[in-house]
């Protein structure tokens, strides 16, 4: 795993995934909110360069003004953020069903990035049985490859570290999925 730099997004620049895949973006903090900035980063130059971006956010955490200022620093205003496209889920099975989705969208929008926020922060849910949470949490890896086979994109999923059980297999499951892993510090 490699460190990054939050400080300014052509920092950042020089760390971004560019081959197709899912590609993991650890951080500290719950479900990986120091990574974030790292994520934004790079969807801020994506966006710059005309792009659509879509981002899931599986812990309701997405401020798109925190995106603005790297926009001015690529000297692109915030009108930018109107090829943002984001999806809410607030149970894990939305979440799921927005994840089994995406191929179809992003053939739709052309989109080459996919930003994935906190996505097992919905399977800490303490409604949700253990064997179905597992269940979901393999269908959406397999999702989530899938949209990279259809349609040629890099996907990034932020992550936290976690520890014992649940949550450690959790983090070995989307190991496995992605093709790399990189470390936001």
């Amino acid at each position: 795993m490699l460190p990054l730099s939050t400080r300014q997004p052509r920092a950042a620049a020089e760390f971004r995934p560019r081959q197709p895949g899912v590609h993991l973006l650890v951080g500290d903090g719950r479900h990986g909110r120091r990574a974030r900035p790292v994520a934004e980063a790079w969807v801020a130059l994506a966006l710059a360069s005309g792009h659509v971006v879509h981002w899931i956010d599986g812990a309701c955490r997405l401020d798109p003004a925190r995106i603005s200022p790297w926009l001015a620093q690529l000297g692109v205003g915030p009108r930018a953020l109107a090829s943002l496209r984001v999806a809410r889920g607030f149970t894990a099975h939305q979440f799921g069903a927005m994840v089994s989705r995406l191929p179809d969208e992003l053939r739709e929008s052309g989109s080459r990035l996919v930003v994935v926020d906190a996505p097992m922060a919905m399977f800490d849910d303490e409604e949700l049985r253990a064997r179905e949470g597992r269940d979901m949490v393999r269908h959406l890896c397999a999702d989530l490859q899938r949209a990279v086979g259809i349609n040629e994109c890099i996907v990034v999923v932020i992550h936290g570290r976690h520890g014992k059980g649940v949550h450690a297999w959790r983090t070995q499951r989307l190991m496995h999925a992605s093709r790399s892993r990189l470390w936001g510090v």
